[in-house]
């Protein structure tokens, strides 16, 4: 990493739990969504948090990826509880909200197939389409622009924990994150390519993952990888990463970093405690967002 990360704001809630962030490029609001408080929250520029609209109020799940759809001027956030082993499967959930009102607009339920998922991350199209990856399947569920129903898009049932999902600058490629590296889906036709990577760079073990420029940022928050943040140049066909940079880190001390969220030359990327201290009870350091620089 080329020096320390900035830290644009900490949170007071250190119950917050943020894992997903989305920023609104009209306004430069941030939007975070909590894992604990199953709400949404605004960040303004000017450091004013807010509970967004009415979303503490809609008894959602857990939230976790979200997205602004800034043409359509919407938010969408995947939701949904980690399965336990003594319980029936419950579906997640795709919600969609009003940007300007924060009113909501649409429920979209997972199918109750029985299975065990947990609906992750959300991505947008140019023509409304979302599409959202569930992580315990091996699935990319989509709402079709027009529908009201989340249908299983795309299944892949050999990689490992499908996470991040982002779409490529001209609306051509779906590219999502899992153990293994990172993936490109064709939304043409349907052919779906592994990245490849020069010098034995390791593009796996992804969460958070955003387009920016020429590429894709690539939150890789394992410690084999040192919990960084990666921008991965791709070659004109989309497919080879051809550059690869690590981006300056230095998160707050006990946190580690989730997603990310692009606008113009910085990144933003939500730094909060490992989960597993809420799943002991345990206190943990308040939750941060860092402001990041892109080398373009």
């Amino acid at each position: 990493p080329q020096g320390p990360a900035e830290v644009l704001h900490t949170f007071d809630d250190t119950e917050l739990w943020p894992e997903g962030i989305a920023v609104d490029p009209a306004t430069g609001d941030l939007y975070l969504g909590s894992f604990y408080r199953r709400k949404i929250v605004r960040l303004k520029p000017d450091g004013t948090v807010e509970d967004f609209g009415s979303s503490a109020k809609d008894g959602l799940q857990s939230v976790v990826g979200i997205w602004v759809d800034a043409v359509g001027r919407e938010l969408w956030a995947a939701t949904g509880d980690q399965p336990t082993p003594d319980s029936e499967p419950e579906p997640g959930e795709l919600v969609r909200y009003d940007l300007e009102t924060g009113a909501l607009l649409a429920r979209y339920p997972g199918p109750r197939d029985g299975r065990p998922q947990l609906i992750n991350d959300v991505t947008v199209g140019s023509d409304g389409t979302a599409y959202v990856t569930e992580s315990l399947g091996g699935r990319i569920f989509r709402v079709a622009a027009g529908s009201e129903e989340l249908e299983v898009f795309q299944e892949y049932p050999v990689l490992g924990f499908i996470n991040g999902i982002a779409i490529s600058g001209d609306g051509s490629t779906l590219y999502f994150a899992h153990v293994e590296g990172l993936s490109a889906l064709d939304l043409e036709t349907g052919e779906t390519t592994r990245v490849l990577a020069r010098d034995g760079v390791f593009l796996g073990l992804g969460d958070g993952l955003s387009w920016a420029g020429d590429g894709l940022v690539v939150v890789q928050n394992q410690a084999q990888l040192n919990f960084r943040v990666i921008h991965v140049g791709l070659d004109d066909s989309g497919r080879e990463a051809i550059a690869t940079t690590v981006l300056p880190g230095g998160v707050p001390g006990g946190l580690l970093p989730f997603t990310s969220a692009v606008n113009g030359s910085d990144v933003f990327v939500i730094a909060t405690s490992d989960f597993a201290l809420l799943d002991r009870g345990e206190v943990p350091p308040a939750p941060a967002v860092v402001r990041i620089p892109l080398p373009l």
